[in-house]
């Protein structure tokens, strides 16, 4: 249990900086001379090169049977792409960094995930756990966003990039403390139950669900200012969201452990339709649109926590890295395409076309999820990867 407190330590520093840093990315970006179609080229290629390298990271982890040297590299190396942020002087010396960035940020992310899951293997209550240490990084994030905003005000852009290289610097020295148990050796029972795969079912509706969540939310807080509000609403309603997740994180990993990933993995689907469509409703209201954000923050964990659950639990031992590497390709797959057509979409014709095409698509994702095989997490051997299918 010090490994996984460790593990959650390095987390919430990773996920503190990302939340200082990624709401005035683009903003830098255009800093250093970038027009708009230069920013979504540098983002676009950025979650290309994740995704490639999630997979590859994955395999490499589990031919090594080792995730500790990964998980420490990649921090190390995600301290260095920072650092490298605050001094570059130009947008093509970013997008060179940015590349290395998500290389290095695969390594992590990957092999940090499946670390988790070998910790939590035997745990009766492992989807709990990784729900609470889901939430912690939403906390994080969080508290990243708001604390960056007077020194944005104060000092640029630039010294946030460099306290994040030195809050990720200390992430990795905080894992290289974590203790890298030998990688168990599946007893024959297990490995005779256990599918070596992900569900392709499964992983079809991760990518929709990326797809829809990435296509309406980098166009949301466009949304909201055509409604009126000022620019700055989207911030503190992020914030707030993401500070009622650790709560909602806590919860839905209680609901997986006791009614099985499915049925809550069904709920992060069908719940983020209605979030949207809540948007349509209510979002001319301030108080409604805090309610309708509220919700958002127990759909979002539903789907979040217990997709984490489910790839960390498929396989062994031995193909867990490599099984979270094709999850964690499914997510970028997804974060890709909706990228990519949100604001066409809008361009096109309208941001209430964008959130009732997304709320289809989220929907779309529970059907699917819900022909996953529905099991309770109690008929399974701990360890194996049967809970929820």
């Amino acid at each position: 249990m010090n490994s996984v407190r460790l593990l959650a330590i390095a987390f919430f520093l990773v996920y503190a900086t990302t939340g200082a840093s990624s709401p005035n990315l683009s903003i830098y970006l255009e800093q250093l001379g970038a027009d708009y179609a230069r920013i979504s080229a540098i983002l676009a290629t950025h979650a290309i090169v994740l995704m490639i390298f999630s997979y590859l990271w994955g395999r490499v982890s589990d031919h090594l049977r080792r995730r500790k040297p990964l998980v420490v590299g990649g921090l190390f190396g995600m301290s260095l792409s920072f650092g490298l942020m605050a001094i570059i002087p130009s947008d093509g010396f970013a997008w060179a960094v940015k590349l290395f960035d998500a290389v290095m940020m695969a390594a992590y992310a990957t092999t940090s995930l499946a670390f988790l899951g070998d910790l939590l293997a035997d745990s009766e209550t492992r989807g709990q756990q990784m729900g609470t240490y889901r939430g912690l990084g939403s906390v994080s994030f969080a508290l990243g966003a708001f604390a960056a905003g007077p020194i944005v005000d104060a000092f640029g852009i630039r010294p946030i990039y460099a306290l994040g290289a030195g809050l990720l610097f200390i992430a990795g020295l905080v894992a290289l403390m974590v203790h890298e148990p030998p990688l168990a050796t599946p007893a024959p029972t297990q490995t005779a139950s256990a599918p070596e795969r992900l569900p392709i079912i499964f992983l079809i509706g991760v990518t929709l669900w990326a797809c829809a969540f990435s296509a309406a939310y980098s166009m949301w807080p466009n949304y909201l200012t055509s409604l009126g509000y000022p620019k700055s609403t989207a911030n503190w309603l992020w914030g707030l969201t993401a500070i009622a997740e650790l709560p909602f994180m806590n919860l839905v990993g209680l609901l997986a452990d006791h009614i099985g990933r499915t049925p809550v993995l069904v709920m992060g689907g069908v719940g983020m339709g209605f979030v949207l469509m809540g948007y349509l409703v209510f979002s001319r209201w301030i108080i409604g649109l805090m309610g309708v954000q509220l919700f958002r923050s127990f759909a979002y964990s539903s789907f979040t926590a217990t997709s984490m659950i489910y790839a960390t639990e498929t396989g062994t031992a031995r193909t867990r890295a490599g099984t979270v590497g094709i999850y964690n390709m499914a997510m970028s797959l997804g974060q890709v395409v909706g990228l990519a057509v949100g604001g066409q979409i809008v361009q096109r014709s309208s941001f209430q076309t964008l959130f009732w095409i997304s709320t289809a698509i989220f929907m779309s994702s529970g059907l699917i999820f819900s022909l996953l095989r529905w099991r309770q997490p109690d008929e399974q051997p701990l360890g194996s990867a049967q809970a929820g299918r």
